[in-house]
């Protein structure tokens, strides 16, 4: 049998989280954070917003469009993985300083 699964879609976030994603963007490419919404559904993400409703999830990746996700030829781009790593450091940096 085929078993479907919700969908997941993040609410916005805090402004404080955006705050702080907006203060590591500019210090890193001197603009803005900008969500992008693109992908599949993960069902995961929809179990745990329904086990954790205040919960707030940042969902992130850096996989661009020749990326190949999921496929035999998989790419990543170190360097974007590293920008994204230390953007998610300085965020929660940030938030940890209130």
């Amino acid at each position: 049998p085929v078993v479907g699964a919700d969908g997941f879609r993040a609410p916005p976030l805090h402004p404080s989280i955006d705050s702080a994603l907006n203060r590591a963007a500019q210090h890193l490419y001197g603009e803005n954070w900008m969500p992008l919404f693109e992908g599949g559904t993960i069902p995961f993400l929809s179990m745990m917003q329904n086990r954790f409703p205040d919960a707030a999830f940042l969902v992130t990746g850096s996989m661009g469009p020749d990326g190949n996700a999921h496929g035999p030829d998989e790419k990543l781009h170190v360097p974007a993985s590293e920008n994204l790593t230390l953007a998610i450091s300085l965020a929660l940096n940030a938030l940890s300083k209130g």
